[in-house]
């Protein structure tokens, strides 16, 4: 049964509506005001340059009627309040205006959010996971694209670019890692042209902002379906990658923005270490994410022919590798191979419960083999579930040598689990 069928078949008790995501600006802080003290209000309406305006009866003085009074906000964020009577000329301000009305203090603003108690059901809004790029990008989430430098993943990520404005999605690519040339010849070998879905930031044009910048923000509101490329996670993160502070506090930046409902691909690199061959840094970096591929070409001089990515990490049941040939530009995918990785992710997971627990020798060089699978696959297959923890491995008791047995973290594991490889 899928989730939209869930959905569809759930009730749905009723409750207080919310505009979840919506940010509290300026503008909605000078309304709430106005409301709340009952002021006559005429506005907003352009000020001069670069402000807007509201005219209001004049709170110190009841003979100054609207128009005679102003509460101005700028596009600074910067609030203001004049009467135009010199009989007010030393009640300025917007923090004078809120103290003649008793007000102190921070602001009073609405929450962003429901008010516990108040919380819709689980299933208010769920439907069906859509995809700008099956199955690469799901909507709305944060994908990583890792791998080490030279193995193509910012041409890879320019020709997902190209796809999501085929499909008229708006495009912003925050890069902080190529100089112009260097992406203009990208953009070239991939046919991705300029236009007005593609919004390309680059350091050229000064400081390249951050994924949560306001401008970033502002912009992911006014274009729903979005796709935003964070090129690389160094480069912005502003911190200790080995540090789970510092990773969290990033990865949170991207999170806001899939929460608007954009999707997110960053790129990162990997690292010769062996804890670090997947990805250099903190685990928090995988924990974030919600898809993560590990990016190989087969051609070590930096040529681009033919590559693998490996997905470590699936919160939609994505298992196995994604193929591609690159030619001239064009990437093409090899879906039989997917489905042949599918297929083989499925009979391991059936081998392994029908057979659990079971040490990795006996699973992988004797049931694996005997089933028509690889032995390597089969090895692969636990290390990543372990890894996962959709697998468990414990000493296998009253063994000589120690030794561990493998069996399935939780027996309602289904066939579509994430199990990497």
């Amino acid at each position: 049964m899928s989730w939209e069928d869930v959905a569809n078949r759930t009730p749905k008790p009723e409750c207080k509506s919310h505009k979840f995501g919506v940010r509290q600006g300026p503008i909605k802080r000078i309304e709430d005001f106005i409301a709340r003290h009952q002021i006559k209000a005429r506005g907003p309406m352009p000020y001069k340059k670069d402000a807007v305006k509201w005219q209001i009866d004049c709170p110190f003085n009841p003979e100054h009627k609207l128009p005679d009074a102003l509460i101005t906000l700028a596009d600074s964020g910067a609030i203001g309040f004049k009467c135009s009577h010199d009989g007010c000329s030393d009640k300025r301000g917007w923090k004078q205006l809120r103290e003649h009305f008793g007000e102190t203090g921070p602001e009073p603003q609405e929450l962003n959010r429901p008010r516990l108690g108040e919380c819709p059901p689980l299933r208010h809004a769920v439907q069906a996971t859509r995809y700008l790029l099956d199955p690469e990008l799901p909507e709305g989430s944060i994908v990583a694209l890792v791998g080490p430098s030279g193995c193509g993943k910012s041409t890879l990520a320019a020709a997902w670019v190209r796809d999501a404005i085929a499909l008229e999605r708006p495009v912003a690519v925050l890069d902080r890692e190529n100089p112009q040339d260097v992406a203009v010849d990208r953009a070239n070998r991939v046919a991705l042209a300029d236009g007005p879905l593609l919004q390309y930031f680059g350091g050229w044009l000064g400081e390249v902002p951050e994924p949560d910048d306001k401008d970033v923000i502002e912009w992911i509101e006014a274009n729903p379906g979005a796709l935003v490329v964070v090129d690389s996670m160094i480069a912005f993160l502003g911190g200790d990658e080995n540090s789970a502070t510092d990773m969290r506090r990033f990865m949170d930046k991207l999170r806001a923005l899939s929460n608007l409902g954009a999707t997110v691909v960053v790129i990162h690199h990997d690292g010769k270490a062996v804890t670090a061959q997947v990805y250099r840094g903190s685990s928090d970096f995988k924990g974030s994410l919600d898809q993560a591929f590990h990016m190989t070409n087969n051609v070590p001089d930096g040529r681009l022919d033919r590559i693998t990515l490996k997905c470590f990490k699936s919160r939609y049941g994505l298992v196995g590798n994604l193929y591609y040939t690159y030619d001239g530009g064009k990437f093409t995918r090899n879906d039989s191979r997917i489905a042949e990785a599918k297929s083989t992710a499925d009979k391991l997971l059936d081998l392994l419960r029908k057979n659990q627990p079971v040490s990795k020798k006996k699973f992988s060089e004797i049931l694996a083999v005997k089933a028509g699978l690889g032995r390597n696959e089969a090895r692969d297959f636990l290390d990543a579930g372990v890894n996962e923890g959709s697998i468990v491995g414990d000493p296998a008791s009253g063994k000589r040598g120690g030794g561990m047995l493998y069996s399935l973290a939780s027996d309602s594991i289904l066939g579509n689990e994430n199990f990497p490889f």
